[in-house]
C-alpha cells in the first residue's frame, strides 16, 4: 500500500470547517490508511479545526499557519507559500510515496493509492 500525505490549504471562508469535515470523511472512506493530513490555515483565526477531524486523524494531523502573514493574495503568492510551508511537515514523515494537494471543496470518490 502507498504511504501518502494530503496537503490541504484552508482559507477564511466560514464554510471551510464543514468542507474540511466532508473531505476528511470521504478521504477516510476510500483511503483510511492515509499517512498524514497537513492543514495550512490561511484564515488568521477564523478557521478552527473541527474536533471531529482532530479526533479521527489524531497524530496523523498537522495544522500550520500560512507564513505569508496576509501579504500577497490568497490565490497566487499566498497559495504557493502555503503549499511550500505544508511540504515541511509532510516530508518529516518517513517514506512517503506521494503528497496530494486537495482543496476543501474536493471529495474523494474512489480509492486512488495503490
Amino acid at each position: 500500500m502507498a504511504r501518502f500525505a494530503v496537503l490541504l490549504p484552508v482559507g477564511p471562508n466560514p464554510m471551510e470547517s464543514e468542507r474540511v469535515c466532508d473531505l476528511i470523511d470521504s478521504l477516510l472512506t476510500y483511503e483510511p490508511q492515509v499517512t498524514s493530513v497537513i492543514i495550512v490555515d490561511d484564515s488568521y483565526g477564523v478557521f478552527q479545526t473541527p474536533e471531529k477531524v482532530s479526533s479521527v486523524l489524531g497524530k496523523r494531523l498537522d495544522v500550520i499557519t500560512n507564513p505569508r502573514k496576509k501579504r500577497g493574495n490568497g490565490w497566487a503568492g499566498g497559495l504557493v507559500v502555503g503549499v511550500f510551508a505544508g511540504l515541511a511537515p509532510a516530508l518529516k514523515r518517513t517514506q512517503l510515496d506521494f503528497i496530494l494537494r486537495l482543496d476543501t471543496d474536493s471529495l474523494v470518490i474512489s480509492p486512488f493509492a495503490k
